[in-house]
């Protein structure tokens, strides 16, 4: 739940930051099939500055690169699963997914696929949510940068102490 959570602070950020660039449905539509922050933050600063649509691609690309990786790894853990499953997972992993399959696999010698897709999910519908519902805010805002980036520090340094509460 904290991932989660996270999630939707960052994701609002993304979207109020988007608010002068992009549209609403621009930015769903980012969300949906780019959905990796990092990216859809230089895809916005690049957007800014007019970059070629072939250094946006590359830029995004690259970024998303170590997810190629992680990806192959976490597949490990469920080779009695199919292709498919693997190839799902995979399009919707990211980080903080994985770093949360690493951390119930050290409590545990095996993960049901469920979970991950649980795991994949809830994040991915936490970061759509959180991108449109910021770039619908960010609309009504007089300063929506500096709003950003308050929020984005202010609330991720909450949620990330989370875990660190019993």
């Amino acid at each position: 739940m904290p991932t989660a959570l996270g999630y939707v602070s960052i994701g609002l950020a993304c979207g109020i930051i988007g608010v002068p660039y992009v549209t609403l449905v621009e930015m769903g539509l980012m969300s949906l099939f780019v959905y990796a922050g990092s990216a859809q933050f230089a895809m916005l600063a690049l957007i800014v500055v007019q970059a070629p649509v072939t250094a946006i691609a590359m830029t995004v690309f690259l970024i998303n690169l170590r997810l190629f990786l992680l990806s192959l790894h976490a597949s490990t853990y469920f080779r009695h699963t199919s292709l498919w499953y693997n190839i799902g997972m995979s399009s919707i992993l990211t980080d903080e997914t994985y770093g949360v399959l690493m951390g119930e696999l050290a409590h545990t010698d095996k993960v049901n696929p469920m979970w991950m897709h649980g795991n994949n999910l809830n994040s991915y519908v936490a970061w759509f949510v959180g991108t449109v519902v910021g770039t619908a805010l960010g609309g009504l805002l007089p300063n929506p940068e500096i709003f950003a980036l308050i929020l984005s520090s202010v609330v991720t340094g909450k949620v990330g102490s989370l875990p660190q509460i019993k």
